[in-house]
């Protein structure tokens, strides 16, 4: 996709050779021109993990005032019960709501499988299903909120959804740091703190937490 600035070679950008109810994938139409992550994010709590988002700006030479988005889940059963449980009866379309605009909810066209969306291996080499969320610990000098996403932004560009300050004193901070996608994001944000021989030298720890969009 042009919107995307995307690699048509990388098969991660190809769509899955699957039927329709196996697609992970979906596409929004309708969100506010200024819409923010956290407010796309907030549609899908308790709907299942997400794997990826991507929100498209308006396009007023073209005609499309509002933005639209694609989001991705873990599971193809997360995606099909959004059209299921918001659907006019068929599980081909859906609506929701925020902010005063109807926004209506098809399967993205670019498919993703189940398989991609997991990935192999993931929870043996974590010890845990991997999320978009990550909770990050340690001396307060090097886990204040400004200190750790500086160091993050060393490993990837990131959209976040929310930080929770956890636990904040003067020699500890505990943080859950939710970012708007686990794909490029939270993942790369993991390994570059694990890699991260300052951060894991003076007791900075780090895992995988709840996603809030979990079951």
């Amino acid at each position: 996709s042009l919107n995307y600035n995307g690699d048509p070679t990388n098969r991660k950008n190809l769509s899955a050779r699957i039927p329709e109810d196996e697609n992970c994938s979906l596409f929004l139409t309708g969100l506010p021109p200024n819409v923010t992550y956290a407010q796309l994010l907030a549609l899908f709590r308790q709907t299942g993990r997400i794997y990826a988002t991507f929100i498209n700006p308006p396009e007023f030479h073209r005609g499309h005032p509002t933005c639209a988005a694609k989001v991705t889940f873990f599971s193809k059963r997360a995606a099909q019960e959004v059209l299921r449980r918001h659907g006019p009866g068929r599980p081909r379309h859906a609506w929701l709501s925020t902010r005063g605009y109807k926004i209506k909810v098809v399967p993205h066209r670019v498919k993703v499988s189940e398989p991609l969306a997991k990935s192999a291996n993931w929870e043996d080499d974590y010890g845990g299903p991997p999320s978009r969320v990550l909770a990050v610990s340690g001396p307060r000098e090097i886990v204040r909120v400004p200190t750790i996403l500086k160091r993050m932004r060393r490993s990837c560009y990131f959209n976040l959804d929310q930080v929770v300050v956890i636990a904040d004193t003067e020699e500890y901070c505990a943080l859950e740091i939710r970012f708007a996608s686990f794909y490029g994001q939270a993942q790369l944000a993991f390994f570059g703190l694990c890699g991260d021989i300052e951060f894991q030298g003076r007791g900075g720890k780090v895992s995988y937490g709840a996603d809030p969009c979990g079951e």
